[in-house]
């Protein structure tokens, strides 16, 4: 994920890109669900047009743990004098380019590279505890993401396939 530093009509500014350590909080798994309504309009009993309202994704991402950077960058948490992480009330979510590399073997690249531009948790996450005999068997903190279109371009999404991981979000730039 990179933290969004400015958003803004005019453009958006994003801090550095950080990836999850896959031995502290790599992701389990995620599910990208689209967003929006359909339509049809008819005239005299035959469908002329449709089309659908793009609203965005919603994603459920689940991860090994949850680390201190993910409480304070997405939940908005706050370390008090005490070391303790506390979520406050009112506080507002902050939001974040949400950044997925997914291993490839597609051609010659390594990765491929989902950025969800404009992105904020939807829902507090859901933690569960629970004990088994004789087996291991954890539980993993589940993450609802919405993912809507910038408010300076409409963008929502771009994919990428690249050899190395990106360090910055790369800004999309329209074909004229």
């Amino acid at each position: 994920y990179a933290p969004i530093t400015e958003r803004a009509t005019s453009g958006y500014t994003y801090g550095n890109i950080v990836w999850f350590e896959t031995d502290e909080a790599g992701g389990r798994n995620i599910e990208s669900t689209p967003q929006g309504e359909t339509f049809e309009i008819e005239a005299d009993g035959v469908i002329v047009t449709q089309g659908e309202t793009n609203s965005g994704y919603q994603h459920s991402l689940e991860l090994l743990d949850i680390i201190d950077d993910v409480r304070e960058n997405w939940l908005g948490m706050v370390k008090t004098t005490t070391g303790h992480l506390e979520k406050i009330s009112n506080a507002e979510l902050p939001r974040f380019a949400l950044v997925v590399a997914n291993e490839t073997f597609n051609g010659d690249h390594k990765y491929q590279i989902l950025t969800y531009f404009d992105s904020q948790v939807a829902e507090r996450t859901t933690r569960t505890s629970k004990t088994q005999a004789k087996t291991f068997d954890p539980d993993f903190p589940t993450y609802t993401i919405a993912s809507v279109p910038r408010i300076s371009d409409k963008f929502i999404y771009s994919e990428e396939f690249v050899d190395t991981l990106p360090t910055a979000i790369v800004e999309p730039t329209p074909v004229p």
